[in-house]
């Protein structure tokens, strides 16, 4: 995947980032964890590309922008999201009745039309320190944290509680990420999924395929020639003391600022926006990156913070 932003001398630079890449519909490419995960909802550990959106209605109307990335170790696949949600609600006795994460899970990835003994739902909910589980998972870690304009969850989930001893490159399972959305209490409105159907809960046939690779997830930076190329994004200013002002042509979806080791400050939802305005005030001083994601093209550029 190949992004561009105009540094301070308004050339353009191209950044490779191995995370996120352009993966056929239905797969995500699982990088390697280039460091130690610390999971406590927060997900900003280098190598985090909390970027691959799921937005398939299953239930209802979903209205909320929600966003996924994966890693994994010789010891866990981890698993983060965030959801953006102006309404949210911890008030049920059923997980799914609330605003909450779903992630599927299909071991052997046979996807059948009925859970086996390699399947399992796990259910993480916003504002509750308890995990659902279909199947019990010894060593499982979860987390959630608050985060502007929603909710953000981490999860590490050990090879050995999927049946897998040795994961190495190219090992391949049945995956899937959904939300719950509750706006007003009570029951569930809506759901959204990424890849599979409303019946995820018991069937793992329209799960996608998550697949390991061997390489780290990182950013790496190569400077480029000056090059000539038609701009649909606009922003001010380029030093930033508290506001920083895009304006787009309404094709993306998340703006997320990244600092300087590649670990994701702030996410924010584009959809239907052409004009965003974010507040900065949270943000440390110094170089960071502000990617724009659409659903097959991205945008990048670099501002200083004061």
């Amino acid at each position: 995947m190949r992004l561009y932003f105009d540094n301070a001398n308004f050339n353009v630079n191209k950044i490779t980032i191995t995370a996120g890449g352009s993966d056929p519909n239905g797969t995500i490419t699982c990088y390697r964890s280039p460091g130690s995960v610390t999971v406590n909802g927060n997900l900003n550990e280098t190598g985090w590309d909390v970027t691959k959106v799921f937005s398939k209605a299953t239930v209802g109307s979903p209205n909320n922008t929600a966003s996924f990335g994966v890693l994994w170790d010789n010891t866990n696949l981890y698993i983060g999201a965030r959801v953006l949600d102006a309404n949210l609600f911890s008030d049920s006795s059923d997980p799914w009745e609330d605003d909450a994460v779903e992630i599927y899970i299909d071991a052997n990835n046979n996807k059948l039309g009925s859970y086996d003994g390699q399947d399992n739902q796990i259910i993480k909910n916003y504002n509750k320190s308890t995990v659902f589980t279909k199947v019990g998972i010894s060593g499982l870690q979860h987390a959630w944290s608050s985060i502007a304009g929603g909710y953000s969850i981490e999860m590490a989930i050990p090879w050995s509680q999927l049946g897998i001893s040795s994961p190495a490159a190219g090992t391949t399972i049945g995956f899937d990420i959904g939300y719950d959305d509750d706006d007003n209490g009570g029951s569930r409105e809506h759901q959204a999924v990424w890849n599979g159907s409303v019946n995820n809960y018991a069937s793992t046939a329209g799960f996608g395929s998550l697949v390991l690779s061997g390489s780290n997830a990182r950013m790496r930076i190569e400077s480029l020639g000056e090059v000539a190329e038609a701009q649909t994004v606009e922003y001010y200013p380029n030093e930033v003391t508290d506001k920083l002002h895009i304006k787009t042509d309404g094709s993306y979806e998340l703006v997320e600022v990244i600092d300087g080791m590649g670990r994701s400050l702030q996410v924010e939802s584009m959809l239907d926006k052409k004009d965003i305005t974010l507040d900065m005030n949270g943000v440390s001083s110094g170089l960071h990156l502000v990617r724009l994601k659409g659903t097959t093209h991205h945008h990048v550029f670099r501002i200083i913070k004061k």
